[in-house]
């Protein structure tokens, strides 16, 4: 079942009993819903704002829903560690093929970009500029030769939010494809020095689990004098964004903390909430904006498939 049917259940079983039942007999002109493209959970019948990031909620119809697709124009051969390339990425209906041009603004962008290393190692997050063609692209330099992969994350006006993973090879690396991936290790002490931060990850009681939406918990300090920081900076428009991604690569999730800039302060505690759809080892990204200067917290984690297990 995709994301949207599931939401579309979701829907249906909050407005069963209610005044807002005729919800199961809109047509497909009319939304069926509205959701938060930032969390999924919050769901409503009827528009307004979300009730944990204050975002404006999307309209989700009914019946199915096509993917998207991205293509990566850029010839591996263009792509050269240690040197810049023009990373362009075209997207395309779902129906029709035709390029699409227009995006919805989710996070004071229209267009996020993630480009991660296949050891996990690199990573950066990106906002490519849109050409008259409605293609997108942007100068990226890859440090080293390696396996690359390129995901993207933005909502086609009209349509449900999108991510979408295309793979990117540099020039000439070459690899035995039998041979063992590269195995991540979870973190032993979930503490890190991020730019002036010290930031520390408290997980739940008995550690994230696979399914349902959980709590991931930050306290931050500052470096110098142990002081709670509580100048923390909005970063395109919530008070820090947060990647996890498992160790195969296959699952993304994108969240960003439940409170709302609207408290007047960031830090120096932050939740994010997040429900990752398998067990396994995953890699946590965590972005924070101070004095100017954004920088990153990185975590290895261990999910459980099941609360406690």
């Amino acid at each position: 079942m995709s994301r949207v049917a599931v939401l579309l259940a979701a829907l249906m079983v909050v407005a069963a009993g209610s005044d807002l039942s005729m919800l199961a007999g809109t047509s497909a002109q009319q939304p069926a819903g509205f959701v938060c493209p930032m969390h999924p959970d919050v769901l409503s019948a009827v528009p307004g704002s979300c009730s944990s990031c204050g975002m404006t909620l999307i309209p989700v119809h009914s019946g199915s829903t096509p993917a998207y697709a991205m293509e990566l124009p850029t010839g591996m051969d263009e792509v050269v560690a240690g040197r810049p390339f023009t990373l362009a990425l075209v997207v395309r209906e779902p129906e029709t093929g035709a390029i699409v041009h227009r995006f919805v603004e989710v996070h004071e962008r229209r267009f996020h970009l993630f480009v991660i290393g296949e050891d996990l190692e690199f990573y950066t997050h990106l906002h490519p500029g849109q050409r008259d063609d409605g293609s997108w692209s942007l100068d990226v330099t890859l440090p080293r030769p390696g396996r690359y992969k390129v995901y993207a994350d933005f909502r086609p006006d009209g349509g449900p939010p999108q991510v979408l993973a295309r793979a990117l090879v540099t020039a000439g690396f070459t690899d035995d494809p039998a041979a063992p991936r590269i195995k991540l290790a979870p973190d032993r002490e979930l503490y890190r020095t991020a730019g002036s931060m010290s930031v520390v990850l408290d997980l739940p009681a008995r550690g994230p689990a696979a399914g349902p939406e959980q709590n991931f918990s930050y306290r931050i300090t500052d470096v110098a004098t142990g002081a709670p920081v509580t100048d923390l900076e909005p970063y395109l428009g919530a008070w820090g964004h947060s990647l996890l991604l498992s160790e195969d690569m296959s699952q993304f999730v994108h969240a960003h903390p439940v409170e709302s800039l609207s408290a007047g302060r960031g830090g120096p505690a932050l939740t994010f909430k997040a429900a990752l759809p398998t067990s396994g080892t995953y890699r946590i990204w965590t972005q924070l904006k101070r004095r100017g200067e954004v920088s990153t917290a990185v975590f290895t984690v261990h999910v459980t498939s099941k609360p406690g297990k």
